[in-house]
């Protein structure tokens, strides 16, 4: 049974008239594809090299985090350079660090890693070089206030490097690294975290920039990747391998360094029309995708007669209609308000609107106190029918012939594409042999690694190991008074390792160490207080199941943080 009911709505003008006339085109969803740009993957990172000579800039000033709060900072003054200047902060900061994130925990404020400020340009960028010679390279326009929008005045840089176990450890900042399959931690090579305040109010770095950050390396060998510390999410992310960086401590000749200059700037320009040409191919495969959802739908003709409704329309109200004599919509199969009672109601009024354009509507039928709403496409039959065919081919024919040309484009654009990447692909692997010919030469070298950093944060050049291993044994920490203590955690360092492994009490049930290494463990107890463990201790032979290890109880103080700078680094 077919519901036969008159429409009436608001007149519509002459252009709305024609873009509606034709009811065959269709939505047709096809997801894109485009793969991630090649600048953002892992690969990009694990070989490219570049050759640059790392330089000295001075005007740095260091400021400690006081009190629980870690809200008040040591300052100094210091001078102004051309392109950036260092804050005076001759009154107390507002920056808080953040004590909120649950993976990062000091053991004492007094004695966090302090930051260093700086002050740069944020419409013109700048370039920092820290006081252990790390350069921080910083492009015009990268940060953005809270609101989105690009600074362009002077902001406040917070930096600091963790570069040593110590460090590591008075900073609370979790090294272990864990896998599906096991417990791992990271041999760090250089670990730094960068702030950005605009107005003491924490900024972001913009979507389409990232901060280039060079460190020196004591490592000759390119097994480290780079890691960026989630802190809501509590775990390292792995970003991909490091940039290399490559420069002589010995003065090359004028020669080599204009080989050096002239690799390093045909290797950027390249990278720069790779960029363009990337640009472009994912420019055209968007085009495609989204013209491919203009395809027109061939009409249907059939349907299920017992979900259809024939509108008889006035064609002067409804001149897009004009064409179709007794048009007929069936409910969609899997609407959940349509049911075959609806042709027993007696409604008095209808409404149709549009779903998605020229392919479904939504038909409301209304009675006092009712309403009932479905979704509804357009069957075709007999002359309109004819009508309908010869509109869709005529659309289906110039729709293909603009198709083919997006995907002519789309393959031109790719080709390019490649093009450039193999011709990047040579001048890297140009720039890679001359680096290893240098690191082989016998000649001293300084290899640095660029962190490309596009959020603030924690960033880390590391490699995964294992924690140590040896013979199992239950440990349990007394004081001298044999009193047995309830530890908070440890952490143990290794002589020659830049890792600090952190335990906990469960831990120390099945607790693994190796004998061949010269090992100290700090054990935290809270309120300020440690016991420290060496390897006299360890080495004791044990023939009880349990180990039984007597802490000498001391603050954790400056004086004792010396102590352990000497014994450990």
């Amino acid at each position: 049974m077919k519901k036969k009911i008159i429409i009436d709505r608001t007149k519509i003008d002459a252009k709305e008239i024609a873009s509606r006339q034709d009811f065959s085109k269709i939505i047709n969803q096809i997801p894109a594809t485009t793969s991630s740009p090649f600048y953002q993957t892992g690969w990009f990172y694990t070989t490219l090299a570049s050759v640059a000579l790392i330089v000295v800039l001075s005007s740095v000033m260091l400021y400690q985090p006081k009190g629980e709060k870690q809200n008040e900072l040591l300052t100094a003054h210091s001078e102004e350079t051309d392109d950036l200047k260092e804050k005076d902060t001759s009154e107390k900061d507002k920056f808080h660090y953040d004590e909120d994130v649950p993976c990062i925990h000091p053991p004492s404020s007094q004695l966090d890693v302090p930051f260093t400020i700086y002050k740069v340009n944020g419409a013109k960028g700048g370039k920092i070089t820290h006081s252990t010679g790390t350069e921080i390279q910083i492009p015009s326009n990268t940060f953005l206030d809270q609101n989105g929008k690009i600074i362009e005045s002077d902001i406040d840089i917070h930096f600091r490097e963790i570069n040593n176990p110590v460090d590591m450890m008075l900073s609370g900042i979790p090294m272990h690294y864990d896998t599906s399959n096991s417990k791992n931690n990271l041999l760090s090579e250089g670990m730094i975290e960068i702030l950005g305040f605009y107005n003491d109010e924490p900024i972001a770095i913009n979507e389409t920039k990232s901060i280039a950050i060079t460190l020196s390396s004591k490592s000759q060998k390119n097994d480290f990747n780079v890691y960026y510390l989630d802190e809501k999410n509590k775990k390292w992310d792995y970003i991909g391998k490091p940039k290399l960086v490559l420069s002589d401590v010995q003065n090359s000749s004028k020669t080599n360094e204009n080989d050096n200059d002239n690799d390093n700037s045909t290797l950027a320009t390249i990278e720069k029309e790779v960029l363009v040409a990337q640009n472009l191919y994912e420019t055209a495969v968007k085009n495609t995708t989204e013209y491919k959802k203009l395809e027109p739908e061939k009409p249907i003709s059939k349907g299920n007669k017992d979900r259809q409704f024939v509108l008889d329309v006035d064609p002067k109200e409804f001149p897009e209609l004009s064409v179709y004599k007794n048009l007929i919509f069936e409910v969609e199969k899997n609407d959940p308000n349509f049911s075959p009672s609806v042709y027993n109601e007696n409604w008095t009024d209808v409404s149709l609107s549009e779903k998605e354009k020229g392919k479904t509507y939504y038909l409301t039928l209304f009675k006092s106190g009712a309403k009932k709403t479905f979704s509804v496409f357009p069957v075709f039959s007999g002359a309109d029918l004819d009508i309908a065919m010869n509109n869709f081919n005529k659309s289906f024919q110039k729709y293909e012939n603009e198709l083919n040309k997006k995907i002519e484009k789309e393959q031109l654009a790719k080709e390019n594409y490649e093009n450039h990447l193999a011709k990047w692909e040579k001048a890297k692997d140009k720039s890679i042999s001359k680096i290893e010919a240098s690191l082989n030469d016998g000649k001293p070298s300084i290899l640095a690694r660029v962190v490309n950093a596009t959020s603030f944060g924690i960033w880390n050049i590391d490699k995964s190991v294992s924690f140590p291993i040896g013979n199992p044994e239950k440990v349990i920490f007394k004081d001298t008074k044999g009193n047995e203590l309830a530890i908070i955690y440890a952490q143990h360092i290794e002589k020659g390792k830049n890792t600090v492994y952190t335990y906990y009490p469960d831990d120390f049930l099945s607790f693994e160490y190796n004998e061949n290494e010269q090992n100290t463990i700090v054990v935290f107890l809270g309120t300020g207080k440690v016991g420290i463990v060496k390897n006299e201790a360890l080495s004791i032979s044990n023939s009880q199941e349990i180990r039984t290890i007597t802490l000498q109880i001391q603050p954790l103080n400056d004086e004792l943080i010396a102590e352990l700078r000497k014994e450990t680094l």
